[in-house]
């Protein structure tokens, strides 16, 4: 079995409220783990080895999304830039 760590040491969302952190953290962390359990993610980041900064650029998502929805829609856009 292989494993696969993730940290993130800061995360920058610019144009949200203060109280909605809590809510977005863990709708990322659901997410981010779905995402990365899926077929072919652990063999991508495996191979890709020590990835030290991944930068995405902007997410589109409603104005009226939840703070959970915005966490979902993080995590898709992470697990899509680390598996390139």
């Amino acid at each position: 079995m292989k494993r696969v760590n993730v940290h993130i040491d800061r995360l920058v969302l610019k144009g949200l409220g203060n109280g909605s952190a809590e809510a977005i953290a863990q709708g990322l962390q659901q997410q981010l783990a779905a995402t990365l359990s899926g077929h072919g993610a652990v063999d991508a980041l495996s191979s890709a080895g020590h990835i030290a900064r991944l930068q995405m650029g902007p997410v589109a998502m409603s104005a009226d999304a939840s703070p959970v929805v915005v966490g979902h829609s993080l995590a898709h856009a992470i697990g899509k830039g680390a598996t390139r």
